[in-house]
C-alpha cells in the first residue's frame, strides 16, 4: 500500500477517536449539570405547598374538578342570598337624598357619632365602677379568686377598722379643742348645734341691717369717696392708674425743665 494512503488511514482513526472523546467529555458534563438540577429541584411536598402538583395522584384532576364546582356552588349561593340596595341603604342609615358622592362620608360621620357616644358611655360606666369601688366597695376585686373574696372582704374590713382605730387614738381631746377655739365650753354638747344656726341668725340680721342703712351712690359721690365719672366701674380702678402715671410725667418733664435760681433772680422772682 502506498504511503499516502497510510497516512490517511492513520488521520481517520485519530479524528474519529478525537470526536469520541469530545463526546464522551460532553455527556459527562450533561450528566454533572442533570445531576446538579435534580438535587436543587424541590420535594414532593414543596410542589404540593406551592399548588403546582395537585394531590391526590391520578384523582387529582378529578378532585379539583369537584373542588372547583363545589366553590362555584357556595358563590351562586352567597349572589344570591346577597341584600339588595334598598335593605342596604335602609341597615346602614344612608339617605336616599344623599348623592352617592356623600353617602361613604355621612357614614363615617354616623360612624363616629356612634363611636363617641359608645366611648362616652363606657367612661361614664367605668367612672361609676370607681366610685362604687371607692366608697362602698360593691364591685368585686378582679384580682381576687372568688373563693378568696370573703377573705378578702373581711381583711379589707379589718384594715379599715385598725385605720379608724389609729385616727380615734390620735384625735385632740376636748381641752385641747377648746384651747383651739373649737369648741365653746360655755354651751353644752346637747345645744351646739342650735347655738350655731342661732349665731348663723345674728350674723345675718346684722349683715342686713349694715345693708339697709349703707348710703347710696350719689352720697358717696358728693362726700368724694366715689368719683363722678363716666367710666364703667370695671375701667375705673385702670383710668385712675394712667391719670396718676400722667400726671407723675408731667411732673418729671416740669421738674426736669425748671428755671435755675439766677434766672429767678435775675428776673426779680425770689430775692438773692
Amino acid at each position: 500500500m502506498p504511503e499516502g494512503d497510510q497516512k490517511t488511514d492513520g488521520d481517520k482513526q485519530k479524528g474519529q477517536s478525537k470526536g469520541n472523546e469530545d463526546v464522551k467529555s460532553t455527556k459527562k458534563d450533561v450528566k454533572e449539570t442533570l445531576q446538579k438540577k435534580l438535587a436543587k429541584r424541590p420535594s414532593k411536598v414543596e410542589v404540593q405547598e406551592k399548588n403546582i402538583l395537585k394531590k391526590g395522584g391520578k384523582l387529582a384532576g378529578a378532585i379539583s374538578a369537584l373542588e372547583k364546582a363545589n366553590l362555584e356552588k357556595k358563590l351562586n349561593q352567597k349572589i344570591d342570598n346577597r341584600p339588595s340596595k334598598d335593605e342596604i341603604e335602609k341597615e346602614c342609615g344612608v339617605s336616599e337624598k344623599l348623592a352617592p358622592a356623600l353617602q361613604g362620608a355621612a357614614k363615617k360621620l354616623e360612624f363616629k357619632l356612634k363611636s363617641d357616644a359608645l366611648n362616652r358611655e363606657l367612661e361614664g360606666r367605668a367612672k361609676r365602677i370607681a366610685d362604687a369601688k371607692k366608697n362602698e366597695s360593691l364591685v368585686p376585686a378582679q384580682n381576687v379568686a372568688p373563693a378568696l373574696r370573703a377573705v378578702s372582704k373581711k381583711l379589707e374590713r379589718e384594715m379599715t377598722k385598725n385605720k379608724l382605730g389609729k385616727l380615734l387614738a390620735t384625735r385632740p381631746t376636748p381641752e385641747e379643742l377648746v384651747d383651739a377655739g373649737i369648741v365653746n365650753p360655755r354651751i353644752s354638747s346637747k345645744v351646739k348645734a342650735v347655738a350655731k344656726k342661732l349665731e348663723h341668725c345674728r350674723r345675718t340680721d346684722k349683715v342686713g341691717h349694715l345693708l339697709e342703712r349703707r348710703q347710696d351712690k350719689k352720697e358717696l359721690e358728693n362726700q368724694g369717696i366715689l368719683e363722678k365719672t363716666k367710666i364703667a366701674p370695671a375701667l375705673q380702678a385702670a383710668s385712675k392708674k394712667l391719670e396718676f402715671n400722667l400726671k407723675r410725667s408731667n411732673f418729671h418733664y416740669s421738674f426736669a425743665n425748671r428755671k435755675s435760681i439766677e434766672e429767678l433772680s435775675n428776673r426779680g422772682i425770689i430775692n438773692p
